[in-house]
């Protein structure tokens, strides 16, 4: 079983400290900023998508950064039994996602949704075709359309969650019709 690591995140301006799980973050744990010198002065949760949808998601205050992480380990050890392998999964498969939307953008590549026949390219350069556009929703539309391009862009961002889009992931080169005079 993988053990919980933290990193600090150096993005915040207060302290505040990224926990997770292998390689999924499930929780954070922070100094509380502007709360009077008498209370709590950090703060812990727990929860990811999509466990933290059915309510499998905890959160608190403590005295100090040692009395918050003991308080965080205790309720994922509470936690960690009802998250099902299926959970981190989807969690993964989220995450790939959203690095090739972003990858998809930072190209200047439409998304499949945002075209009015649903056909686009990916940056990679393949043809991305809707065909069955019976979808129930935006997100499950752009999700089925992603996954056929995962023989090169998914699979990247599963295998290297940390790849950050437009640093790792490489646009091919657009290809530019030229009009015949």
């Amino acid at each position: 079983m993988p053990a919980l690591t933290r990193r600090r995140d150096p993005a915040a301006h207060d302290e505040t400290w990224l926990i997770h799980y292998d390689d999924v973050h499930v929780g954070t744990i922070r100094m509380r900023p502007g709360v009077p010198t008498n209370v709590d002065q950090w703060g812990w949760t727990i929860g990811f998508y999509p466990a933290s949808h059915r309510g499998l998601r905890a959160s608190g205050t403590a005295k100090s950064l040692e009395m918050a992480r003991g308080a965080f380990e205790t309720a994922w050890r509470w936690l960690l039994p009802q998250i099902t392998q299926a959970d981190f999964v989807e969690y993964r498969q989220h995450r790939a996602h959203e690095v090739w939307k972003h990858a998809m953008r930072e190209a200047g590549c439409k998304l499949p949704t945002q075209m009015p026949d649903g056909r686009s390219r990916c940056f990679c350069g393949a043809e991305i075709d809707p065909g069955n556009r019976n979808w129930p929703d935006r997100a499950g539309r752009e999700a089925a359309l992603a996954r056929q391009c995962k023989a090169r862009c998914m699979t990247f961002a599963l295998r290297f969650p940390g790849a950050k889009s437009g640093h790792s992931l490489v646009p091919a080169p657009r290809l530019v019709r030229r009009q015949s005079a």
